[in-house]
């Protein structure tokens, strides 16, 4: 008789909920979102280079994954952009596993996955290049440029999802529900007018249809807790 551990079960059920690519995409998007908070905790102007490197070194060290792509349940000392990546490599295997797809990538996430790389390494130069060196000191301008381009690299992540959203995930009320929750901090790294557009390319009326399907959603559920957070956040 084969005995499931407690254990063993709860990593099947993370396994079978890492394994929805809804999930995946939303776990993308906060964590996109938490490296540009991170990011914008970065004291500038450079003032103090020694305090500087420290609060880069960690600010890059808490970015950083070890050399490699990460396991799915090895994501404790990656940090943020190393789940990122292996987010986006994760959700390329489903696709690539799908044959209602014909088992072939989508180009969306392919570039989201490139893109996570390109913040991954800009991180890394970000750090080195604030290393003390006798005979070389930092160069402030192209310390500035490498965070400009971490910066806008996380914005394009988020376009991405966008299209994303769009088309592949339109009809899913915990995607849109998600967006909505999170609307203000996704703005904030893209445009005022992200969550707007979004809904009028998926509701007639825009943003009161979207309101409208979420509610009805959420209450045939029976999650009638979330409603206000919806009204809220879709005016």
């Amino acid at each position: 008789m084969l005995v499931i551990t407690p254990d063993a079960y709860c990593r099947q059920h993370l396994k079978d909920f890492h394994n929805q690519r809804d999930v995946l995409l939303q776990f993308i998007i906060s964590d996109v979102l938490l490296t540009h908070k991170m990011a914008l905790s970065l004291k500038l102007p450079i003032t103090d280079m020694e305090a500087f490197h420290e609060q880069l070194t960690q600010f890059s060290g808490s970015l950083s994954p070890p050399n490699g792509y990460l396991k799915l349940f090895d994501w404790y000392d990656g940090g943020l952009l190393g789940k990122i990546r292996s987010y986006c490599a994760h959700f390329m295997d489903l696709d690539k596993k799908d044959p209602s797809l014909n088992n072939v990538v989508d180009p969306l996430i392919k570039i989201m996955h490139e893109l996570a790389h390109v913040a991954w390494r800009t991180a890394h130069t970000c750090c080195h290049c604030t290393v003390k060196k006798p005979d070389k000191p930092c160069d402030i301008a192209f310390l500035l440029k490498m965070l400009r381009r971490l910066a806008a690299t996380l914005e394009r992540i988020i376009k991405v999802a966008f299209w994303v959203v769009l088309r592949r995930f339109s009809d899913n009320e915990n995607v849109l529900y998600f967006i909505v929750e999170r609307r203000y901090e996704i703005e904030a790294l893209s445009d005022h007018t992200f969550t707007e557009r979004l809904f009028q390319n998926l509701f007639a009326n825009g943003i009161d249809d979207a309101r409208n399907f979420l509610i009805n959603r959420y209450t045939l559920r029976g999650f009638k807790h979330y409603i206000p957070i919806i009204i809220e956040n879709c005016i």
